[in-house]
């Protein structure tokens, strides 16, 4: 996979091809694949693009700086580094200007309504030119028409630079804790360079680009155009000085060098004239040696520029900008799902190995289509191996895309959501974040037990696991409304039911309540005799009751029962019940057993 963020230059030897239109349309597009997008209007002589944003109210108050600030800047620092007595010295991106300094931003509700099915919406950030700030007076200024060619590169290799360093501040939940990633880079920055052979051209095809989109129409002007153009730049071979009618000669496909991955694109191309259309086509295609991407003429964009892919989704030019956009993605390696390996499958990688193919799958499975593959994943995840902070935040963004979807069984995500946000509450070694987490927990719970389609069964684990998260954050009020609630739930499974009268009865004995959780107990007991923690809960409250003697019988019953964690859990009550009720008569007897019991064990 290439490094983002990739850098598109959409460039024309002629204007009124569609460019800056093919630029925003696939800008939105890009954003509606949960993409993150800087658009940087470089038409300097006739910025249409950063009007049409303005005038549609598609971007408000400007920043402080214009791109022709930025291009200023650029200069300058190609200057200095020519008066360094080094002969290349290092480009230092901490010394360069920050980025709020130039983009504004297109607000989210302009964003909202653009079909976004799984994925969650990406950002739309511009660098556009203001034409009400002495703009061609600062314009004149750079004085780029005097510019040599060696000069075009070291600008342009700077402003690559600042592009692919600058990073954005991103929200991320509070529960992440402080050293999660709080700045992201963009995927895709697309620039709208000025038609023709110009400095302005040149410096927006040359080391600034990764990669260019080349629109042209299909009359000779435009073709040969373009083919000189492609010639001169390097991507098409030039025809030999033997040889000088072969330019005249469309129908021989020119040998590409093809040193910046170049899309040819036809633009517009009209309707009706069949015979005559596929002909120009044809010609266009051998003229550039390769396919070419087809946008159609529309009577709409002769009256009023749109955008397409956001407002008129239904209209056949909507569908070829879509055709364009999946081409831009291939070109960017930005739609290569990777195979998950067999031991992921088969369950036995380690969390951390799975860590970098999940989150470069995350961001591929919403632009194919292809989100199965990480649902799959998300459902044999082994959540008790997850330890590390930044495992957890992978598989909660996963949780959150899933869940953020139309899928019916949404609410399954939301529950794993949960269980996922409670593992790693109890993971934390800080207990704000711990609270934090929990809280998130709750949140995902409550989804769960609002989901029309989620059976009895779920709804009745979702109402227990709700519970746990509640007495874990000290509301026993509303742990035991839960609890309660599984009870009178009358679909609800028996074991389920068990779990909810020994949780209940844990809660009634931390709030002193010590008849209603020896009844609880006991009544968990009659649903699930081979219950291990039932047994020790009676037995616990039996002893703070003062009844010993029942309450050794019981501790016998437990320890019958007990595993390793069931023996650590009871040690571990056992201590929290003498600091409640203050020293128990038989404690210290059960503690030995408890102890000697573990001991046998090995532990």
């Amino acid at each position: 996979m290439n490094d983002f963020p990739q850098i598109f230059t959409f460039y024309s030897f002629k204007g009124g091809v569609g460019r800056s239109m093919a630029v925003l349309n696939v800008a939105y597009a890009l954003v509606a694949k949960g993409r993150n997008v800087l658009v940087l209007d470089m038409d300097l002589e006739a910025p249409g693009l950063s009007g049409f944003l303005r005038r549609q109210k598609e971007i408000g108050v400007l920043a402080r700086y214009d791109v022709v600030d930025l291009i200023r800047w650029a200069v300058d620092f190609s200057n200095a580094c020519q008066q360094s007595p080094s002969p290349s010295p290092p480009l230092d991106a901490a010394s360069f200007p920050p980025l709020t300094d130039f983009i504004v931003s297109v607000p989210r509700d302009k964003l909202d309504s653009m079909p976004h099915p799984c994925a969650e919406l990406g950002r739309l950030d511009i660098i556009p030119v203001d034409e009400e700030r002495d703009y061609y007076e600062r314009l004149t200024a750079l004085a780029m028409g005097g510019f040599q060619q060696d000069a075009l590169v070291r600008v342009g290799s700077i402003l690559h630079a600042w592009l692919k360093s600058r990073r954005f501040t991103v929200e991320v939940p509070d529960y992440y804790g402080p050293n999660a990633e709080r700045t992201a880079a963009y995927d895709y920055v697309l620039v709208d360079s000025r038609t023709g052979v110009t400095e302005t051209g040149g410096l927006c095809i040359g080391p600034l680009s990764d990669q260019l989109v080349v629109l042209t129409a299909l009359n000779d002007q435009n073709v040969q155009g373009t083919r000189k153009f492609l010639e001169e730049v390097g991507i098409l071979a030039k025809p030999s000085s033997s040889a000088p009618e072969a330019v005249e000669r469309p129908a021989e496909p020119a040998r590409r060098l093809d040193p910046k991955p170049t899309l040819i694109v036809a633009s517009p191309v009209p309707a009706g004239e069949i015979a005559t259309k596929r002909e120009r086509l044809n010609q266009l295609q051998a003229a550039v040696g390769k396919a070419v991407v087809k946008l159609s003429y529309h009577p709409q964009m002769a009256l009023m520029e749109s955008i397409f892919t956001r407002d008129y989704r239904d209209e056949y030019l909507a569908r070829e900008y879509d055709a364009l956009l999946r081409q831009v993605l291939n070109m960017a390696r930005d739609g290569e799902f990777p195979n998950l390996p067999n031991a992921v499958l088969e369950g036995t990688s380690a969390p951390n190995d799975l860590r970098d193919i999940v989150s470069q799958s995350l961001r591929f499975a919403f632009a194919t289509g292809i989100d199965w593959q990480l649902a799959f994943l998300l459902t044999i995840l082994d959540i008790e191996r997850l330890r590390e902070d930044r495992d957890f935040i992978v598989w909660d963004r996963v949780c959150r895309a899933l869940s953020s979807g139309k899928q019916t069984a949404s609410f399954d995500f939301w529950g794993i959501w949960a269980n996922t946000l409670s593992k790693w509450s109890l993971c934390s070694a800080q207990s704000e974040l711990a609270r934090l987490r929990r809280e998130a927990a709750v949140r995902c719970y409550d989804q769960v037990l609002q989901a029309d389609g989620a059976s009895s069964r779920q709804k009745a684990q979702a109402l227990y696991n709700r519970g746990v998260e509640y007495g874990r954050l000290g509301d026993s009020e509303r742990a035991i409304t839960d609890y309660t609630a599984v009870l009178q739930m009358p679909d609800a499974p028996s074991e389920q039911k068990a779990q909810a009268l020994v949780s209940r009865g844990w809660q009634y004995l931390v709030e002193g309540r010590i008849c209603e959780a020896i009844e609880d107990q006991q009544h968990a007991m009659s649903l699930d005799p081979k219950n291990c923690i039932a047994h020790a809960n009676l037995a616990l409250a039996l002893l703070a009751d003062g009844q010993t003697t029942a309450a050794s019988a019981a501790y016998d019953a437990a320890l019958a029962l007990a595993n390793i964690e069931h023996l650590a859990e009871m040690t571990a009550d056992l201590e929290m019940a003498t600091q409640k009720y203050g020293p128990l008569a038989g404690a210290d007897e059960v503690l030995a057993r408890i102890k000697a019991r573990r001991e046998s064990r090995g532990h």
